[in-house]
């Protein structure tokens, strides 16, 4: 019973991240800091994250564009790098209102816009949309939502689009990983519930690739918007604490 508020959230967590691409980061973040931290759990999040990406990007291999990856990941690395230095050094509880704020605007942005506006993989969309994941992976080990939108508009199917993604997300978890190891963030204590984490995803996996196949890319895209705007609100809703106390 001492493992179950592990057990469940990365459960869930695989589920819908091999159901629309990504989302296992944040449901962690809802539940695990509560247990351990912010810090903590994002370190627990980045290194889940790169047994249960690898295990998808296996599934769609065949449709990987790495062309489509490089350019973002070249921005991502030094944007994280900076902002994984400024989140061990300061308390970045009081940051989560605003990133909520900032998830639910850019969901509704996209759920109303849809089919009106086209993101192209330019130099400049690749840096915004890197750079804002970097950021929020560096304090909150949540930076999906941005680079996910790329991809979405920058893939041509529901096959590239998942192969993509997830080379983005393991390149940048074991990345982050090594990060946070070099800056002494990842220490043995937290193996233990890593180990839970990994196993529970795996077996939300299994589950989500059977949903996963029955999805057209149209739904897709607008499961994906929600789950942007949902995972704002509950952001946003359970850390308004914390901004009731800047003022």
């Amino acid at each position: 019973m001492h493992y179950l508020p592990f057990i469940l959230p990365a459960l869930v967590g695989g589920f819908v991240q091999s159901t629309t691409g990504f989302g296992c980061g944040i449901i962690i973040m809802m539940f695990y800091p509560a247990l351990l931290g912010v810090l903590p759990s994002a370190t627990i999040s980045e290194c889940a994250s790169i047994f249960l990406t690898f295990s998808i990007i296996i599934r769609y291999r065949k449709h990987a564009n790495l062309k489509k990856v490089i350019l973002p990941l070249l921005f991502y690395f030094p944007v994280y790098l900076l902002f994984l230095q400024i989140a061990a050094s300061i308390n970045v509880d009081f940051l989560k209102p605003i990133l909520g704020l900032f998830l639910i605007v850019m969901s509704i942005y996209f759920i109303f816009a849809a089919g009106k506006i086209s993101i192209k993989a330019t130099p400049k969309t690749a840096f915004i949309c890197a750079a804002l994941s970097a950021m929020a992976d560096a304090f909150f080990g949540i930076g999906g939502p941005p680079i996910v939108l790329y991809f979405l508009s920058t893939t041509e199917n529901k096959e590239e689009y998942f192969a993509n993604v997830q080379m983005m997300f393991f390149t940048t978890s074991t990345y982050g990983a090594l990060m946070r190891i070099w800056k002494g963030i990842l220490t043995p204590i937290l193996i233990p519930n890593i180990a839970i984490a990994v196993i529970s995803i795996a077996v939300g996996t299994i589950f989500g690739h059977r949903v996963a196949d029955r999805l057209d890319g149209e739904l897709l895209k607008k499961l994906v918007y929600v789950l942007v705007g949902i995972a704002g609100m509950i952001t946003f809703i359970t850390n308004l604490d914390v901004l009731l106390l800047l003022f």
